[in-house]
């Protein structure tokens, strides 16, 4: 794991994040009293994987991705897999400079 850069703020990812941020904000602000993400801290991958693939962001799904991006785990629908695997589409994504077809 990398370290964090001076300053850094935690961001959470999510696929979408209105839906997959929801309940984790909720979780941390009923049981800690905050949230480190704070009210702006928050990543939708979906618009982010459009916007890098020149897609419209209902495009963004999947298959309709170029596969540079993706992660190479498989989405199982057993949430320790996806949220790994989530995360390495995050990171992915993050790292990706977009299609190299692009004009």
């Amino acid at each position: 794991m990398r370290e964090a850069a001076a300053g850094a703020q935690p961001v959470m990812c999510g696929h979408p994040a209105p839906y997959d941020g929801t309940f984790p904000c909720w979780h941390l602000i009923r049981f800690t009293g905050s949230s480190p993400f704070g009210h702006s801290g928050r990543m939708d991958t979906k618009t982010l994987c459009a916007a890098k693939a020149g897609l419209p962001p209902r495009a963004a799904a999947k298959g309709a991705v170029p596969r540079e991006p993706l992660s190479r785990r498989r989405h199982t629908h057993h949430a320790p897999d996806d949220a790994t695997e989530r995360a390495g589409l995050s990171a992915n994504l993050m790292a990706w400079p977009g299609p190299s077809h692009r004009p």
